[in-house]
């Protein structure tokens, strides 16, 4: 997922960007879901299940901000006929 991240960012066409983050985005809820299954295997505890998930849910919203400050920025580049 930080790879994705890093990706998006070095990428060139906004939608590269776009489908790189959504994938990240996508990975970021996948582990997740692999921390509750942690958790109900008993490799993990409860509170420590949730505070990576509340990190993780801190992610997605960072990377939604980026996917849409780009879509921004695209549809300022369209409307300048950039």
């Amino acid at each position: 997922m930080i790879d994705a991240i890093a990706e998006a960012y070095s990428s060139y066409y906004f939608n590269d960007k776009i489908k790189i983050l959504y994938s990240g985005r996508r990975e970021a809820g996948e582990t997740q879901s692999h921390i509750r299954k942690l958790e109900g295997k008993g490799y993990i505890n409860n509170e420590k299940a949730n505070e990576v998930i509340l990190e993780y849910e801190g992610l997605i919203r960072g990377i939604n901000a980026f996917i849409n400050d780009l879509k921004k920025q695209r549809e300022s580049k369209k409307d300048k006929g950039v």
